[in-house]
């Protein structure tokens, strides 16, 4: 029996994130054209991640990794991956299959886009006043309006992979894909 054909593979590194495992999987599966191969990485959970994604995604590939290490999960569940393009989504951001899919269109080998995140829409219900402010500041930085890649997402093609490689032992594993990539290399979708 052979495994079915994926169009694009989403890496999710874990570390007890029960509270948020199924939002983030419920909005990944959410694509009435098929969904793309899953891989959860759970990394040094002391909680019900592993057993709340099996449950919520059978057809996932539950990886669980007995340190905790989002870098280790990311290069574990990157090498179990076997489609391209390769997401790599944190577990607490919500992002649904259609974003993908449109994200994965832009990632195509024949593209000089190397990496790419759809446009960010950060939900700021019920946060103070000092965080409201925080977020409007930031969300004029260049670094979230120009060519944004990352902030918990980050969509790489095949050329993409082949250039960052294996992931550093590193702190902002986004921050890292997106000073790979020129500015036309990187695409917010």
């Amino acid at each position: 029996m052979t495994s079915p054909r994926h169009d694009y593979s989403v890496v999710i590194p874990a570390h007890n994130e029960a509270a948020v495992i199924e939002r983030c999987l419920r909005a990944v599966m959410d694509d009435p054209q098929g969904v793309g191969e899953i891989i959860v990485a759970c990394n040094g959970c002391t909680d019900d991640t592993a057993a709340i994604a099996r449950r919520i995604a059978p057809q996932a590939k539950v990886l669980e990794i007995a340190k905790g290490s989002k870098i280790l999960a990311l290069n574990q569940g990157n090498a179990m991956a076997t489609a391209t393009p390769r997401f790599f989504v944190d577990a607490d951001i919500v992002v649904s299959g259609k974003a993908l899919r449109a994200v994965a269109e832009k990632l195509d080998d024949s593209s000089e886009i190397r990496a790419a995140a759809p446009a960010l829409s950060v939900d700021l219900t019920g946060c103070s006043a000092p965080v409201r402010s925080y977020y409007k500041v930031w969300m004029q930085q260049p670094y979230v309006r120009v060519g944004m890649v990352g902030s918990g997402f980050f969509g790489l093609s095949a050329k993409g992979l082949d250039a960052v490689g294996t992931f550093p032992d590193i702190i902002a594993d986004d921050l890292y894909v997106r000073t790979r990539f020129a500015p036309e290399q990187r695409a917010r979708v």
